[in-house]
Formats: C-alpha cells, structure tokens, sequence
C-alpha cells in the first residue's frame, strides 16, 4: 500500500533491531501510529496480543475490513468516484482504499494518481487490492483500534512508534 512516510520497504529491516528488545516477559506488541501496516506485517508472530492503532477513522475502518475478509476491493476507480469519494461520511473503508490507494504517492487525497501516469501501464486500483490481499492473512489475530495516541495506556508491552510528520 503506497502510503506517505510508510515504511513498506523499510519494514523488513526495522523489524530485526525491534525483535531485539522482544522478551517473553512482555504484555503484547503496541504501535500508537500503525498506518499502512509496514512494520506490523513483519511483527505480528511476536505475540498473540498485537495492537495497530491510528488516529484516522477510514484507515481503521479499512483494516478492520481487510481483517474480516468484509472489503469488496473496486476493480477501477474513475477521477469522479475520486472526488465524490472525498464526500463519503466516516469511518468508511472505501474512503480510506481510495484516498490512499488512488491518490500520487500515497497522501491522503492528494491528487488522482492516474493523472500523473503519462506512458506508464500502472493500475493503481490492482496494486492497491493486491497489497490489502498480502497483508490480509498477517493480520488476523491483531486489535485494530481508532484512538488519540495519548489515550492509549499500555502495560509492559513493546512499542514501536513512527509518529506522523507535520
């Protein structure tokens, strides 16, 4: 999922270091800024007490979707659904797949990606789908909660925190 300061790539090699400071003595796995799941994915055998958390309604909602295998993944989205996906009430998951998935770069109704396409064969509604679809099984035993990072208080649990940029 292309999503703005995501750690997709970077996911895999962050996971190691986090896995040092693992122990069994330790709660569960906490990230207070989950995003796009880029460090979770490559977490979630840590523990059975797993908690993605994020401030944005729509990229829960999605999640929790995805989770429940109850998201109907759109097979192409025009620049009309786009905008009109703009006015769609939250929390909503198709909010979210748009908004990310069908904006350039990843940020959050930026801008209609097929615009920028030019001469590149690019379907930015497939790549979106297949990377919920990837991610899907990795994701079946965690919490996926919708809270202020301040409102969260974990007990003895490792946190891994990528707070958002400004």
């Amino acid at each position: 999922m292309k999503y703005l300061g995501g750690k997709q790539r970077l996911g895999k090699h962050i996971e190691p270091i986090i896995k040092k400071y693992w122990n069994e003595s330790l709660s569960g796995y906490l990230e207070p800024f989950c995003g796009a799941l880029g460090v979770l994915k490559n977490m979630t055998n840590i523990s059975s007490n797993i908690i993605a958390n994020d401030y944005h309604p729509d990229l829960i909602k999605m999640w929790k979707d995805v989770q429940e295998n109850k998201f109907n993944y759109p097979e192409s989205i025009s620049e009309k659904e786009y905008n009109d996906a703009k006015l769609l009430k939250s929390p909503n998951a198709l909010k979210s797949f748009i908004g990310f998935g069908m904006s350039f770069g990843g940020r959050y109704f930026g801008a209609y990606s097929d615009k920028y396409l030019g001469d590149k064969k690019e379907n930015f509604c497939k790549e979106m789908s297949n990377s919920l679809q990837r991610i899907a099984p990795l994701i079946k035993n965690v919490k996926f909660t919708n809270k202020d990072y301040r409102k969260l208080k974990p007990k003895n649990m490792l946190i891994y925190c990528d707070p958002p940029y400004k």
